[in-house]
């Protein structure tokens, strides 16, 4: 069992080994965006330290980004269930882009996609109210749960 709730994310490379571990071949996670050089793939090689071993992921509204990214290659490639309530849905690239010498802006470059093509990321109309207040801030397990799609060819 790997718990995953509230786990609001951290570095995307331990997310993609703690996957490849778990992988004995595949897509792990990519990226789409606005430039080529935000356009990544991380794959897993050869090789599931646990084969043959069952695997049960629990998240909730705050699992984000990259425990998102670990539920959905495991969950796409049927590695493991997932379970709980619906993730919190950060699934964006932000990167820094210097202005100057002392400013700086952060922007959204890409967006993180599953091995079968689902954003983890929301559509912009599902995240506010029509109160122009935050939405419920739950994304994954609300796609995935309890059908998966079928993987794009």
């Amino acid at each position: 069992m790997i718990d995953l709730r509230n786990n609001p994310g951290g570095v995307l490379q331990a997310a993609v080994e703690t996957a490849d571990a778990l992988l004995d071949n595949g897509l792990i996670v990519y990226t789409e965006g606005r430039i080529q050089s935000s356009r990544l793939r991380f794959s897993a090689k050869a090789g599931d330290v646990m084969a043959d071993t069952p695997i049960v992921v629990l998240i909730n509204g705050g699992s984000a980004s990259a425990s998102e990214i670990l539920a959905g290659a495991l969950q796409d490639h049927e590695r493991a269930v997932i379970m709980g309530t619906q993730s919190f849905g950060k699934g964006s690239v932000q990167t820094v882009i210097p202005l100057d010498e002392t400013h700086a802006i952060k922007m959204t470059t890409a967006r993180y996609y599953t091995p079968d093509g689902r954003s983890i990321q929301p559509p912009a109309s599902s995240q506010t109210s029509k109160y122009g207040r935050p939405s419920s801030p739950n994304w994954i397990a609300s796609r995935s749960l309890p059908s998966r799609p079928e993987r794009p060819s």
